[in-house]
C-alpha cells in the first residue's frame, strides 16, 4: 500500500509529525479548537486567536487536497506506480471488495481507502459503490474523519454522476452542519461540501446550496469563511 501510495521511510517520518493534526475525530477537534480540555471540561471559546489557529491545524488534510487541484484540478499528483497500473479500473474494484471484507486495523483500513481514492483520481475512474462505502464513516465522532472527508473529494472528479455525490453532500448537512454541532465541525462540513462542489458542480441541490450560504451570517469567523 505504501509502495502505491508513494510513501517512503523518510517521507512517512515527516508525515508522522503532524498526523495527528489531519486525523481529528469529534473530541479531538473538540480539543483543537480549545473549547474543550482532554477530560471533557469547556474552556476558550472557538472564535479566539489561538482556537482559530488550532482549528487550521485540523482542516490540514482538506487543504492539502484543495492544494493539490490547484495544479491540477482533477487530478491527483502523478505517481508512477499508479499512472502505469495495467488495469486500474480492475485494480480499483478489487481492491475495494478486499477492504469491504477486512479485518484489519482500521490504519490499514485508511491506507486502502486513500488508495482507491487516488487511483479514482489519477485515472477519472467510476466506482460507484465507493462513495456510500465512504458515506457510512462520515459521522463526527468517527475517528479519522478528516482523512476520510479528504478522500472523499480526492475521488470526487467530473464523471462521477451528480446523483452519487449528492448523498454525500445531504449526510455532511445531516450529520456535519447543523446549529446543534461545535464550530469546528460546522466549519470542516462546509469546506468539505465546498471540495465536492469545486470538482462536481451539479451535485449539490439549488435549495441545499442557498441554506448553506446563509451561514455566511454565523457568528464564528471559520463557519463564515467556510460558507
Amino acid at each position: 500500500l505504501n509502495f502505491f501510495l508513494g510513501v517512503d521511510d523518510e517521507q512517512a517520518a515527516r508525515e508522522g509529525a503532524d498526523s495527528d493534526d489531519e486525523d481529528l475525530g469529534v473530541s479531538e477537534l473538540q480539543q483543537a479548537a480549545g473549547n474543550k480540555d482532554s477530560k471533557g471540561k469547556n474552556l476558550a471559546h472557538t472564535h479566539s486567536k489561538r482556537s482559530r489557529k488550532r482549528l487550521l491545524m485540523a482542516r490540514r488534510a482538506l487543504d492539502k487536497v484543495k492544494k493539490k487541484g490547484k495544479t491540477g484540478p482533477q487530478r491527483a499528483p502523478a505517481f508512477a506506480a499508479l499512472e502505469l497500473l495495467n488495469d486500474p479500473q480492475g485494480f480499483s474494484e478489487r481492491l475495494l471488495a478486499v477492504l469491504r471484507k477486512s479485518t484489519d486495523k482500521f490504519e490499514v483500513k485508511l491506507l486502502m481507502m486513500n488508495l482507491i481514492s487516488r487511483v479514482i483520481a489519477t485515472h477519472q475512474l467510476i466506482v460507484l459503490s465507493f462513495y456510500p462505502f465512504l458515506q457510512k464513516y462520515m459521522q463526527p465522532h468517527q475517528p479519522k474523519v478528516t482523512s476520510i472527508l479528504a478522500y472523499a473529494a480526492q475521488a470526487t472528479h467530473p464523471l462521477v454522476p451528480p446523483d452519487v455525490i449528492e448523498p454525500l453532500i445531504r449526510s455532511l448537512a445531516n450529520h456535519f452542519i447543523t446549529d446543534g454541532r461545535q464550530d469546528e465541525v460546522m466549519a470542516i462540513g462546509l469546506n468539505t461540501v465546498r471540495e465536492l462542489c469545486m470538482r462536481q458542480p451539479y451535485a449539490i441541490e439549488k435549495d441545499l446550496l442557498q441554506d448553506l450560504v446563509q451561514y455566511k451570517k454565523h457568528k464564528d469567523k471559520g463557519v463564515v469563511i467556510a460558507a
